[in-house]
């Protein structure tokens, strides 16, 4: 479209002589501006305002915080026409990462291992009288699955189990002894033996 003419419409010029026209190439076009950094809301105004659409793609990253704008595409810096929609991405935090298998580790090294990796450790005991005391029995997640960097893994730590002192039932009736041991909180295993001595007749020989 013709914008402007030299000489002007409606102006006297010589017979052969040339008019200049100043024909229109379009809108014209903008630059996109850089967003990296800022948040969702601030990105997206930041396009409008430079006469842009934009909608925002979430995805994962290393490198900044969730909710922060992580680039563009086109590219900032892009010479687009006025109304481009532009696609702001926009980072939904660190992507998950694997968790180490700790079982069978003491719990020292199971927590410097899980904490090199990034996660955070919570360990609670379980008495075993299988597994070494002091090493993990188990963990949530488990190893070989995967977690948000920053989530807790926890871990279960074998105890040993709780000892008592054994009392002495020798020479006990068999009913007595029995009531003694239980109480102790022991569990009782019986055998029989023939004895001569009337004396010793259902009474506890040796424990």
């Amino acid at each position: 479209t013709v914008i402007g003419e030299s000489p002007g419409g409606g102006q006297r010029a010589d017979k052969g002589s040339t008019v200049t026209l100043t024909v229109s190439q379009g809108p014209g076009t903008h630059a996109i501006p850089s967003v990296v950094g800022l948040s969702r809301d601030a990105a997206t105004k930041a396009l409008k305002r430079t006469g842009l659409k934009a909608r925002t793609v979430t995805q994962p990253s290393q490198q900044y915080p969730a909710g922060q704008a992580t680039g563009t595409d086109p590219r900032a810096g892009s010479q687009v026409n006025p109304g481009t929609l532009v696609t702001v991405f926009v980072s939904s935090g660190k992507p998950p990462q694997p968790v180490p298998d700790v079982t069978g580790e003491s719990q020292t090294q199971a927590e410097a291992d899980l904490t090199n990796k990034g996660f955070k450790v919570s360990s609670s005991p379980q008495t075993s009288s299988t597994v070494t005391p002091g090493n993990v029995i188990s963990q949530s997640p488990a190893g070989g699955g995967s977690a948000l960097p920053g989530s807790t893994v926890s871990i279960v730590v074998a105890a040993a189990p709780a000892t008592v002192p054994v009392p002495n039932v020798v020479g006990d009736t068999s009913a007595a002894a029995k009531v003694t041991l239980t109480s102790a909180g022991l569990t009782i295993s019986t055998t029989t033996k023939p004895t001569t001595n009337r004396a010793q007749d259902k009474t506890v020989l040796s424990q």
